[in-house]
């Protein structure tokens, strides 16, 4: 199956035939992450991690590349 890319500023991601993810959703589930926590006296670092589900990432037609800027 051959791949459409999809990338706009508030929609990211690869179809192969899935869903796609909007960057509105990530950051949303960020800040309330951050927000249900006490506030810190230091500098907060936030890591990411995204399952994908039948994408062969060894085949180099199938690699994601995409960008979502975060607040």
């Amino acid at each position: 199956m051959i791949a459409k890319e999809y990338c706009r500023r508030d929609v990211i991601s690869l179809y192969y035939g899935g869903e796609t993810i909007a960057s509105n959703k990530i950051n949303q589930a960020i800040a309330d992450a951050l927000n249900s926590k006490r506030e810190r006296k230091f500098v907060e670092t936030v890591e990411v991690a995204i399952n994908l589900k039948d994408v062969d990432l060894q085949n180099p037609q199938k690699r994601i590349s995409a960008e979502v800027a975060l607040p």
